[in-house]
């Protein structure tokens, strides 16, 4: 499998007001599931991805979507 080569990239990841909990500009940075030194409440937390790879020019492309934390 041959990978698409990314040339920018943010992760940001948002609570249910809006505070960014997590931001990374890596592909390999996780997260630990803490805000501000505490773990995350269970809830439904907000993430936009923004890349620009080669293969789409000079287009930055955007995916945003939801996922739950559960503990």
């Amino acid at each position: 499998v041959e990978m698409c080569p990314i040339n920018t990239y943010r992760l940001a990841v948002y609570n249910r007001w809006g505070e960014t909990v997590f931001i990374s500009y890596k592909i390999k940075d996780r997260s630990d599931g803490s805000f501000r030194g505490t773990p995350c409440e269970t809830g439904t937390y907000f993430y936009v991805v923004e890349y620009l790879s080669s293969i789409s020019g000079s287009k930055m492309s955007r995916l945003k979507g939801d996922v739950t934390l559960i503990h």
